[in-house]
């Protein structure tokens, strides 16, 4: 992942949540993305096993790697985890924080 797309992806995650993520495909047409109960449980592990914290292109792309899903899908998984008060912002530099489960504070 470049370092432009892995900056993209921490900022993506930091912005005001909305219901769902929207993906534009090589048609032209407008896919929503919602994740599932699976893939929000492999990016709440994974975001774990970094600390509970994404504040960095290195913890970012640990959790992208860990999860090999792609920006559109991560995004979803961000958004949705906000809509759930799983996620907030790490700092007011950037980041996000996990704060269930074992990141429970």
């Amino acid at each position: 992942m470049t370092k432009l797309a892995k900056i993209t992806a921490v900022c993506i995650a930091l912005m005001p949540a909305v219901a769902v993520a929207q993906d534009t495909t090589t048609d032209g047409t407008t896919e929503v993305i919602i994740p599932t109960d699976d893939e929000l449980e492999m990016f709440r592990v994974a975001i774990t096993d970094v600390g509970c914290t994404i504040a960095d292109e290195e913890t970012a792309l640990t959790v992208e790697t860990a999860t090999a899903y792609d920006e559109a899908t991560l995004d979803a998984i961000v958004q949705q985890l906000r809509v759930y008060n799983e996620i907030v912002d790490a700092s007011e530099e950037g980041g996000i924080t996990l704060v269930t489960g074992d990141c429970a504070v």
